[in-house]
């Protein structure tokens, strides 16, 4: 489909321009790049719905659904989401557009090309994403909403559970030490060259 090679071009754009962090979608988005030149529309599309990373496009005017990615049919439990109102297919209780939805913000700098990076709790699955909003120019030349989104809700439970004492809810041992000498580290920039002190230094100071 070349609405799918449009996007993982727009999305290559975005990863140069923009120096995203890497995520699994630059992972696959570089496979793709190796070989975008060679690869059937068949062939790309499929590489698509096989990533485990959401997408899909909309017209920012209208809020309608123009492409969707299987794994985000999937997870959404879609069969046919094209031409069906974001809003009310991937969210729950909204009576219009989302007032957490990027689009008008990007609508209102167009032509700057930027990415708009957040965390939403979704309404109807409630698992946390975190997404990538963008344009991007359709197949019929017209502008388009481009969002690609990443489940990182389990990752960030892992985090707290390495991180959080769960009685008292505080930084346990291990995590307070690291943001102490996360701090100190920072603290130290403010200080005259030659009184600067190595990160070693800190770890000692802190009993690491």
């Amino acid at each position: 489909m070349a609405e799918a090679a449009g996007i993982v071009k727009h999305i290559l754009v975005e990863l140069i321009v923009e120096a995203i962090d890497e995520t699994v979608v630059c992972i696959f988005v570089c496979a793709c790049a190796i070989s975008i030149l060679t690869l059937t529309p068949v062939v790309l599309n499929a590489a698509m719905d096989q990533v485990k990373v959401g997408l899909y496009v909309t017209d920012p005017h209208t809020d309608a659904i123009l492409y969707m990615n299987k794994f985000m049919k999937d997870v959404f439990k879609l069969e046919h989401p094209e031409g069906k109102i974001c809003w009310q297919v991937l969210q729950s209780g909204m009576n219009g557009r989302c007032p957490f939805c990027p689009v008008d913000r990007l609508m209102a700098d167009a032509n700057q090309n930027q990415v708009f990076r957040w965390e939403e709790r979704n309404t109807l699955t409630w698992r946390i994403y975190d997404n990538s909003d963008s344009l991007m120019r359709w197949t019929d030349g017209s502008l388009v909403h481009l969002q690609q989104s990443v489940d990182i809700t389990d990752s960030l439970r892992l985090h707290k559970e390495a991180n959080y004492d769960e009685l008292t809810g505080l930084l346990n041992r291990r995590a307070g030490k690291a943001a102490l000498a996360d701090a100190l580290v920072r603290l130290d920039t403010f200080r005259p060259r030659g009184r600067r002190q190595s990160p070693r230094a800190f770890r000692r100071r802190s009993g690491g």
